[in-house]
């Protein structure tokens, strides 16, 4: 039998979920009720959520979604199965944002923005003895832990 320590398995690690109304920008189809799993969404109103546009910032990932209006969406945790946006790049350890997919559909993610060597000053003026931070870093949110496969990249959300 091989060593189970060999193997890489990311499944389910630390998923935590919520449950939202969903807004005009899903519509739940019976006949695929698989359309919207690993689509990107942020916070549109008051217990709801939307699929993410272009550059949007993501909060959770859809893992199912019902005809009653609601699904379920994991916010912390592994996701597996998010999906890469047009022409999009995805590099490993990097953090995400929404963007769009084919026919421009959206929900689907690709790299944030890099913030590379923006200064900050903390506790006051940097030249009158306060701290200066230099920042690098992205804008986006998790980390990309595997992205062999389009439709299946796999994220470690984080809060």
């Amino acid at each position: 039998m091989a060593d189970p320590r060999k193997i890489v398995d990311f499944t389910l690690i630390g998923q935590k979920r919520a449950t939202f109304a969903y807004g005009n920008t899903i519509d739940h189809d019976t006949a695929l009720p698989e359309k919207y799993k690993g689509l990107a969404v942020k916070i549109s109103a008051d217990n709801q959520i939307q699929l993410c546009g272009d550059g949007d910032w993501i909060f959770g990932f859809i893992s199912l979604t019902e005809d009653d209006g609601l699904c379920s969406v994991v916010w912390d945790g592994v996701v597996e199965n998010a999906r890469k946006g047009n022409g999009a790049t995805v590099t490993t350890g990097a953090g995400l944002v929404g963007a769009l997919g084919p026919s421009s559909a959206l929900g689907y993610v690709k790299d944030a923005p890099g913030i590379t060597g923006q200064t900050a000053a903390l506790d006051g003026n940097a030249a009158a003895g306060g701290v200066a931070v230099t920042i690098t870093g992205s804008v986006g949110r998790g980390y990309v832990l595997n992205n062999d496969v389009a439709d299946a990249i796999v994220v470690l959300l984080s809060r």
